[in-house]
Protein backbone atom coordinates (compact mmCIF):
# COMPACT_ATOMS: atom_id res chain seq x y z
CA UNK A 1 0.00 0.00 0.00
CA UNK A 2 1.55 3.35 -1.03
CA UNK A 3 2.29 5.94 1.61
CA UNK A 4 0.04 9.00 1.82
CA UNK A 5 2.60 11.80 1.67
CA UNK A 6 1.99 15.56 1.59
CA UNK A 7 2.53 17.29 -1.73
CA UNK A 8 5.35 19.82 -2.04
CA UNK A 9 5.72 21.93 -5.17
CA UNK A 10 7.77 24.89 -6.29
CA UNK A 11 5.04 27.52 -6.75
CA UNK A 12 6.32 30.45 -8.79
CA UNK A 13 4.77 33.89 -8.40
CA UNK A 14 5.03 36.43 -11.23
CA UNK A 15 4.14 40.08 -10.56
CA UNK A 16 3.44 42.32 -13.55
CA UNK A 17 5.39 40.00 -15.83
CA UNK A 18 8.41 39.66 -13.54
CA UNK A 19 9.33 36.48 -11.70
CA UNK A 20 9.01 37.56 -8.07
CA UNK A 21 9.59 34.50 -5.92
CA UNK A 22 9.27 30.72 -5.76
CA UNK A 23 7.47 29.32 -2.74
CA UNK A 24 7.83 25.70 -1.67
CA UNK A 25 4.19 24.98 -0.84
CA UNK A 26 1.29 22.59 -1.08
CA UNK A 27 -0.55 23.15 -4.38
CA UNK A 28 -4.01 23.87 -2.94
CA UNK A 29 -5.75 27.24 -2.61
CA UNK A 30 -3.06 28.94 -4.67
CA UNK A 31 -5.24 31.97 -5.40
CA UNK A 32 -5.65 32.63 -1.68
CA UNK A 33 -1.92 32.00 -1.17
CA UNK A 34 -1.01 34.68 -3.72
CA UNK A 35 -3.36 37.29 -2.29
CA UNK A 36 -2.39 36.57 1.30
CA UNK A 37 1.33 36.50 0.50
CA UNK A 38 1.24 39.94 -1.14
CA UNK A 39 -0.97 41.43 1.56
CA UNK A 40 1.02 39.99 4.45
CA UNK A 41 4.21 41.38 2.95
CA UNK A 42 2.77 44.88 2.68
CA UNK A 43 2.93 44.82 -1.12
CA UNK A 44 -0.80 45.53 -1.50
CA UNK A 45 -3.23 47.25 0.85
CA UNK A 46 -6.43 46.43 -1.04
CA UNK A 47 -7.43 43.33 -2.98
CA UNK A 48 -8.71 45.71 -5.68
CA UNK A 49 -5.07 46.52 -6.56
CA UNK A 50 -4.93 43.07 -8.18
CA UNK A 51 -6.47 43.47 -11.62
CA UNK A 52 -5.90 39.91 -12.86
CA UNK A 53 -4.83 36.76 -11.05
CA UNK A 54 -4.18 33.50 -12.86
CA UNK A 55 -3.56 30.51 -10.61
CA UNK A 56 -2.71 27.14 -12.10
CA UNK A 57 -2.39 24.25 -9.66
CA UNK A 58 -1.25 21.87 -12.42
CA UNK A 59 1.98 23.72 -13.25
CA UNK A 60 2.13 25.67 -9.95
CA UNK A 61 2.23 29.17 -11.43
CA UNK A 62 0.67 32.35 -10.12
CA UNK A 63 0.44 35.27 -12.56
CA UNK A 64 -0.58 38.61 -11.03
CA UNK A 65 -1.12 41.91 -12.80
CA UNK A 66 -2.04 44.98 -10.82
CA UNK A 67 -1.74 48.65 -10.13
CA UNK A 68 0.39 50.07 -7.33
CA UNK A 69 1.85 46.74 -6.18
CA UNK A 70 4.91 47.57 -4.09
CA UNK A 71 7.33 45.15 -5.70
CA UNK A 72 10.91 45.46 -6.94
CA UNK A 73 13.11 42.58 -8.14
CA UNK A 74 15.13 42.56 -4.92
CA UNK A 75 12.10 42.42 -2.59
CA UNK A 76 12.49 38.72 -1.80
CA UNK A 77 15.10 36.00 -1.98
CA UNK A 78 14.51 33.87 -5.12
CA UNK A 79 13.37 30.75 -3.23
CA UNK A 80 11.46 30.58 0.06
CA UNK A 81 11.55 27.12 1.61
CA UNK A 82 8.48 25.59 3.25
CA UNK A 83 9.98 26.06 6.71
CA UNK A 84 10.79 29.71 6.16
CA UNK A 85 8.78 32.91 6.11
CA UNK A 86 9.20 35.87 3.82
CA UNK A 87 9.85 38.73 6.18
CA UNK A 88 12.93 39.82 4.28
CA UNK A 89 11.77 43.42 4.29
CA UNK A 90 12.53 45.63 7.26
CA UNK A 91 9.44 46.93 9.07
CA UNK A 92 8.94 50.61 8.22
CA UNK A 93 9.58 52.92 11.15
CA UNK A 94 6.20 54.59 10.66
CA UNK A 95 4.16 51.37 10.59
CA UNK A 96 1.40 52.01 13.14
CA UNK A 97 0.76 49.92 16.23
CA UNK A 98 -2.34 47.72 16.09
CA UNK A 99 -4.99 49.43 18.21
CA UNK A 100 -7.88 47.05 17.46
CA UNK A 101 -10.28 46.80 20.41
CA UNK A 102 -11.71 43.44 19.37
CA UNK A 103 -12.01 40.83 22.11
CA UNK A 104 -12.07 37.05 21.99
CA UNK A 105 -12.98 34.62 24.73
CA UNK A 106 -10.69 31.65 25.23
CA UNK A 107 -13.78 29.52 24.69
CA UNK A 108 -14.14 30.91 21.15
CA UNK A 109 -10.41 30.50 20.46
CA UNK A 110 -10.52 26.89 21.65
CA UNK A 111 -13.70 26.16 19.70
CA UNK A 112 -11.87 27.43 16.62
CA UNK A 113 -8.98 25.08 17.31
CA UNK A 114 -11.34 22.13 17.80
CA UNK A 115 -13.03 22.85 14.48
CA UNK A 116 -9.65 23.30 12.81
CA UNK A 117 -8.35 19.99 14.12
CA UNK A 118 -11.57 18.25 13.13
CA UNK A 119 -11.54 19.57 9.56
CA UNK A 120 -7.82 19.38 8.66
CA UNK A 121 -8.32 16.46 6.32
CA UNK A 122 -4.88 16.60 4.68
CA UNK A 123 -3.17 16.35 8.07
CA UNK A 124 -5.39 13.43 9.01
CA UNK A 125 -4.50 11.73 5.72
CA UNK A 126 -0.73 12.33 5.78
CA UNK A 127 0.24 13.39 9.32
CA UNK A 128 2.62 15.94 7.80
CA UNK A 129 0.77 19.25 7.32
CA UNK A 130 0.41 22.53 9.15
CA UNK A 131 -3.05 24.02 9.60
CA UNK A 132 -4.17 27.62 10.05
CA UNK A 133 -7.61 29.07 10.67
CA UNK A 134 -8.99 32.60 10.71
CA UNK A 135 -11.87 33.63 12.97
CA UNK A 136 -13.90 36.81 12.80
CA UNK A 137 -17.43 36.88 14.21
CA UNK A 138 -19.21 33.92 12.60
CA UNK A 139 -16.64 33.70 9.80
CA UNK A 140 -14.24 30.74 9.74
CA UNK A 141 -11.59 29.87 7.15
CA UNK A 142 -9.16 26.95 7.19
CA UNK A 143 -6.08 26.13 5.13
CA UNK A 144 -3.43 23.44 5.19
CA UNK A 145 0.11 23.49 3.84
CA UNK A 146 3.50 21.93 4.41
CA UNK A 147 4.61 25.38 5.62
CA UNK A 148 2.94 27.18 8.52
CA UNK A 149 3.68 30.52 6.83
CA UNK A 150 1.90 29.40 3.66
CA UNK A 151 -1.14 28.24 5.63
CA UNK A 152 -1.20 31.64 7.36
CA UNK A 153 -1.10 33.40 3.97
CA UNK A 154 -3.86 31.18 2.59
CA UNK A 155 -6.38 31.91 5.34
CA UNK A 156 -5.57 35.62 5.08
CA UNK A 157 -6.16 35.53 1.34
CA UNK A 158 -9.47 33.69 1.72
CA UNK A 159 -10.67 36.19 4.31
CA UNK A 160 -9.73 39.13 2.10
CA UNK A 161 -11.67 37.65 -0.81
CA UNK A 162 -14.67 37.27 1.51
CA UNK A 163 -14.47 40.91 2.60
CA UNK A 164 -13.61 40.09 6.22
CA UNK A 165 -12.25 42.97 8.30
CA UNK A 166 -8.86 41.71 9.44
CA UNK A 167 -8.57 44.11 12.42
CA UNK A 168 -11.43 42.08 13.93
CA UNK A 169 -9.85 38.67 13.29
CA UNK A 170 -7.72 36.07 15.03
CA UNK A 171 -5.44 33.62 13.27
CA UNK A 172 -4.89 30.17 14.77
CA UNK A 173 -1.92 27.96 13.92
CA UNK A 174 -0.65 24.50 14.69
CA UNK A 175 2.94 25.71 14.33
CA UNK A 176 5.36 27.77 16.36
CA UNK A 177 4.80 31.53 16.06
CA UNK A 178 7.99 32.93 14.57
CA UNK A 179 8.87 36.59 14.09
CA UNK A 180 7.96 36.24 10.39
CA UNK A 181 4.41 35.29 11.28
CA UNK A 182 4.07 38.28 13.61
CA UNK A 183 5.37 40.53 10.81
CA UNK A 184 2.63 39.15 8.56
CA UNK A 185 0.03 40.01 11.22
CA UNK A 186 1.48 43.51 11.63
CA UNK A 187 1.17 44.25 7.91
CA UNK A 188 -2.30 42.67 7.70
CA UNK A 189 -3.57 44.44 10.86
CA UNK A 190 -4.59 41.11 12.42
CA UNK A 191 -4.61 41.72 16.20
CA UNK A 192 -4.56 38.16 17.62
CA UNK A 193 -2.32 35.16 16.89
CA UNK A 194 -2.82 31.89 18.76
CA UNK A 195 -0.92 28.62 18.50
CA UNK A 196 -0.82 25.09 19.80
CA UNK A 197 2.89 25.77 20.21
CA UNK A 198 4.74 28.85 21.51
CA UNK A 199 6.22 32.07 20.09
CA UNK A 200 9.90 32.81 19.73
CA UNK A 201 11.52 35.59 21.75
CA UNK A 202 11.77 37.88 18.71
CA UNK A 203 8.13 37.18 17.82
CA UNK A 204 7.15 38.34 21.30
CA UNK A 205 9.32 41.44 21.02
CA UNK A 206 7.62 42.45 17.76
CA UNK A 207 4.16 41.63 19.16
CA UNK A 208 4.70 43.81 22.23
CA UNK A 209 5.99 46.71 20.15
CA UNK A 210 3.32 46.60 17.44
CA UNK A 211 0.26 45.71 19.49
CA UNK A 212 -0.29 42.05 18.62
CA UNK A 213 -1.83 39.59 21.10
CA UNK A 214 0.04 36.28 21.25
CA UNK A 215 -1.38 33.12 22.81
CA UNK A 216 0.72 30.00 23.23
CA UNK A 217 -0.29 26.39 23.98
CA UNK A 218 -3.86 27.54 23.50
CA UNK A 219 -5.47 24.13 24.11
CA UNK A 220 -3.60 23.47 27.34
CA UNK A 221 -4.93 24.34 30.78
CA UNK A 222 -1.76 26.37 31.37
CA UNK A 223 -2.08 28.39 28.13
CA UNK A 224 -0.19 31.68 28.12
CA UNK A 225 -1.25 35.09 26.81
CA UNK A 226 2.17 36.60 26.18
CA UNK A 227 1.21 40.10 25.09
CA UNK A 228 -1.72 42.53 24.98
CA UNK A 229 -4.01 40.29 27.00
CA UNK A 230 -6.71 43.00 27.09
CA UNK A 231 -8.16 41.36 23.95
CA UNK A 232 -8.71 38.00 25.68
CA UNK A 233 -11.68 37.47 27.97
Amino acid sequence: MPYALPQEKAVTLFVNGQKAVTLMASPEKLRALAIGFLYNAGMIREVSQIETLYACEEDARLMIEGNGIDYTPDTFVPLIASGCGAASRALPADLPKNTSRVQFSMQKIRSGFLRMLRDNTLYQKTGGMHTAALLSGSYFALAEDIGRHNAHDKVTGEALQAGVLLPEAAILSTGRISSDMVVKAIYARVPVLASLSIPTDLALQFAQEYGITLIGRAMKEDYTVYSHRERIR
